[in-house]
C-alpha cells in the first residue's frame, strides 16, 4: 500500500494564525485553474469538511510556466515514499526542487518559483 503523501504551503505571514500555512494530504487535491499569464490556484478539498474548497494561489512565476507548475506539484504529490513535501514555503524561501529545474525552449534557464503565496480556506 502507498503511504499518503502529505503537501507544506506558507504564504510567508509568520505562520501564526489562521491560513498562514497549512498541509494537505495529495489525496485531497481537486484541480488547478491559471488566474493570469504568472499565476493559479491550486483547489484542495476543504480542511473544515465544508463544500467549499480551499484554494492556493501561486504567482509571480515565469510567464507561460503553468504547466512546469502543475507538473512540479504532480511530481511532489506522488513521491514513492509518501510522508511531508514542502512545496512553497515562502517564510523560509524554500521551494520544492521541481518549481526551479525548467528552462526554456531555447536553453535559457527559467525559474517557475512564486513570488507570492496566497492561502483562502474555505474559497
Amino acid at each position: 500500500m502507498k503511504k499518503e503523501t502529505y503537501i507544506y504551503f506558507n504564504e510567508g505571514a509568520g505562520g501564526d494564525a489562521l491560513g498562514d500555512d497549512v498541509t494537505y494530504p495529495s489525496s485531497s487535491f481537486t484541480g488547478i485553474d491559471a488566474s493570469s499569464t504568472t499565476a493559479l490556484n491550486i483547489s484542495f478539498k476543504a480542511l473544515t469538511g465544508n463544500a467549499a474548497d480551499d484554494e492556493i494561489a501561486l504567482s509571480g512565476f515565469t510567464a507561460g510556466y503553468h504547466k512546469e507548475v502543475c507538473e512540479a506539484l504532480a511530481i511532489a504529490m506522488n513521491t514513492n515514499n509518501g510522508g511531508f513535501v514542502v512545496f512553497a514555503d515562502q517564510d523560509n524561501g524554500v521551494y520544492h526542487k521541481e518549481l526551479t529545474r525548467y528552462t526554456d525552449g531555447n536553453g535559457v534557464s527559467g525559474y517557475s518559483t512564486p513570488t507570492a503565496v496566497t492561502i483562502t480556506l474555505d474559497s
